[in-house]
């Protein structure tokens, strides 16, 4: 491969117990990759661990917790600064195997259609898909395995988490960065909804894997209110929706009605508080290459 082909963009926050698998595995690589990580506030000892054994990363530290979105978007610059071909968005609490670039990066060439692509998300121990993966992208290769159809090297899917990531740097020149309005949850639909716009599609390739160490939990009451706002916030700000805002307000009524849990009044409020910018930044969505 050639130098600067490759660049992985980790985002650490009091990771330490992953690092070492995490950033081990790309460095096991079959394929050069350089890396560039961007610590949000870590008091575990990870950035010790992470200069003590990869001097050569690029090592940003931030005394703030930045999120994901803000942190990765320095990442994503250096790419674009760089010259890098491709870039991959990688959990601290993931890890890939030794072909996974080495696939995507293949594959990626011979479909450019593809804005996105992520290998199957699974389990630590790659007994299962990853829960929530599994909602968003398992069915159509489920039911080309069950019905004993062959299996495509990628499927088109409308959305995928970005534990990992795997983008052409093309994409990042048309679509930019990530939207600094979404700290916390919504960053990665976002960004989807307006790779969405510029024509590019989302793809999980079937032959590669990507391993994410979490395990489902149950979100309690205030989560859950807080995911229900900012998947609203998610649809205001989507160039390819024409909803006005008073539907979203009414869709808070009507679940108050349906469901209590959803609803907290004080989501209303910011919603309209930040009315002026979710229509700026589904303005600025439209412009190709923005980092809002």
């Amino acid at each position: 491969m050639n130098k600067n082909n490759l660049l992985v963009i980790v985002i650490i926050y009091n990771g330490m117990k992953w690092l070492d698998k995490s950033l081990g595995s790309i460095m096991n690589s079959s394929v050069d990759a350089d890396l560039f990580i961007v610590d949000n506030g870590s008091t575990d000892g990870s950035i010790k661990f992470i200069q003590e054994n990869f001097p050569n990363a690029k090592l940003t530290i931030s005394k703030e917790n930045l999120g994901f979105g803000k942190a990765n978007n320095l990442g994503l610059q250096y790419a674009l600064d760089n010259n890098y071909d491709f870039v991959y968005l990688l959990n601290q609490d993931a890890w890939v195997e030794s072909d996974t670039f080495e696939k995507l990066i293949k594959f990626s060439q011979q479909n450019p259609e593809f804005g996105i692509l992520s290998p199957l998300q699974t389990n630590k121990e790659k007994t299962r898909l990853d829960h929530n993966f599994s909602k968003c992208c398992g069915a159509n290769i489920l039911s080309d395995y069950l019905c004993q159809q062959p299996i495509k090297d990628i499927y088109s899917v409308d959305a995928v988490m970005a534990a990992h990531w795997f983008l052409p740097i093309s994409t990042i020149k048309i679509v930019g960065g990530f939207s600094p309005t979404f700290r916390h949850y919504g960053e990665d639909l976002d960004y989807i909804n307006r790779l969405h716009y510029f024509n590019l599609s989302v793809g999980v390739t079937s032959h590669t894997i990507g391993v994410h160490d979490r395990e489902f939990r149950n979100d309690d009451i205030k989560k859950k209110q807080y995911i229900f706002h900012m998947e609203n916030i998610v649809t205001l700000s989507n160039p390819n929706c024409k909803m006005h805002i008073l539907h979203i307000m009414n869709s808070y009524i009507q679940a108050f009605f349906k469901n209590r849990e959803k609803l907290n009044f004080k989501y209303i409020i910011r919603l309209i508080g930040n009315a002026h910018t979710i229509s700026k930044n589904r303005t600025l969505s439209m412009n190709k290459g923005a980092f809002l």
